[in-house]
């Protein structure tokens, strides 16, 4: 029998962890943004959370067991403001995978957020919302 996380399980029950619907938390404070990628992603079988503040964050991310988090450059306020954010987050929740979406960011502030521990950056200059299922599959192994 297969362990994981220290309990025993069935090969019926691994079969339902791998077919549960996969848990997205969405940081995008603009609204007709947030909806386009919620739907997207929903029609794509993933469910989403919407995180209503960068103060409830972390606690919306305890909440709903994420498998990912997709949060907007400018979540925070300030593209500068985000990096810290995301390394709070990062040590508090080292395996959760983490996109950004924004535009308009110089390779100081790439660099930043890579160093936050991000692992990709979607530029909606030069991606179609519905480019951003794609890279959200592909992290997730969907």
């Amino acid at each position: 029998m297969p362990y994981l996380f220290k309990n025993r399980f069935s090969i019926a029950e691994l079969a339902s962890i791998d077919s549960a619907v996969q848990r997205i938390v969405l940081a995008e404070p603009e609204e007709y943004l947030r909806e386009l990628y919620a739907q997207l992603l929903a029609n794509n079988n993933f469910r989403i959370f919407h995180s209503s503040g960068s103060a409830a964050l972390e606690n919306e991310i305890r909440q709903f067991s994420p498998h990912l988090l997709i949060i907007s450059s400018n979540f925070a306020g300030a593209d500068s403001q985000l990096p810290p954010v995301l390394k709070k987050l990062k040590y508090g929740f080292p395996n959760l995978p983490v996109v950004t979406l924004g535009y308009n960011l110089d390779n100081e502030q790439l660099k930043a957020l890579m160093s936050a521990g991000i692992s990709s950056h979607i530029d909606r200059r030069l991606t179609r919302p519905a480019d951003v299922v794609m890279v959200v599959k592909t992290i997730l192994n969907n």
